[in-house]
């Protein structure tokens, strides 16, 4: 299969998308904690009791495994 530069340079920052998001994600994760813990009481901002943060995470999470899923897809075609 011939693929074009610009797909391959999409297709190369896809497949390095997960590891930096790893990275980003435990740093987010430190912030966070750092930032209840030090911030005022009632911490960040709620929706409904839930941390508006952990549906953003989430949507991140969701979206990440599903490139994963996808790029093996391409990889193993």
């Amino acid at each position: 299969m011939q693929l074009s530069r610009p797909v391959k340079l999409t297709i190369g920052a896809l497949t390095i998308w997960p590891l930096a998001y790893m990275f980003l994600f435990f740093a987010f994760v430190a912030g966070m904690m750092l930032w209840t813990s030090l911030g005022p009481k009632g911490g960040p901002a709620h929706s409904s009791g839930v941390p508006v943060a952990f549906f953003v995470v989430f949507a991140a999470h969701l979206a990440t495994i599903l490139l994963t899923f996808g790029l093996i897809a391409f990889y193993i075609v």
